[in-house]
């Protein structure tokens, strides 16, 4: 009889330490799964976090390209504005060239006429 008793007592101990375990281990897993379940979220965050970098570098490659034909076109322009004030500088100085040379012509023909 105190044989079955501490048999059956021994079947507690081992029964009580068997849920213990058991609790401590499903806690563990619980906590384990709320913590991959946090990476997953942080993850999926971050997968969107640099779909959005890249979709805006694609966007600033663009805006650059933009941009840098927008200066090259720019440089065209300034260039040809450039060219023609020189041939607008120089075709004005022919003018004052000639328009000098005329009316030096004309005050030698005014003297020879003023002298006969």
């Amino acid at each position: 009889k105190a044989d079955a008793a501490k048999e059956a007592e021994k079947n507690r101990q081992l029964q009580s330490d068997l849920e213990r375990v058991t609790k401590e281990m499903n806690d563990s897993l619980n906590r384990a799964d709320a913590e991959i379940q946090q990476r997953v979220t942080t993850l999926s965050e971050l997968h969107k976090k640099n779909a959005q970098l890249e979709s805006d570098k694609i966007q600033s490659q663009g805006d650059a390209k933009s941009k840098s034909d927008e200066i090259t076109a720019l440089q065209g322009k300034v260039s040809n504005l450039t060219d023609n004030v020189e041939k607008e500088i120089k075709l004005r100085q022919d003018v004052l060239t000639g328009k000098e040379g005329v009316e030096s012509m004309l005050q030698k023909k005014l003297d020879d006429m003023t002298s006969e």
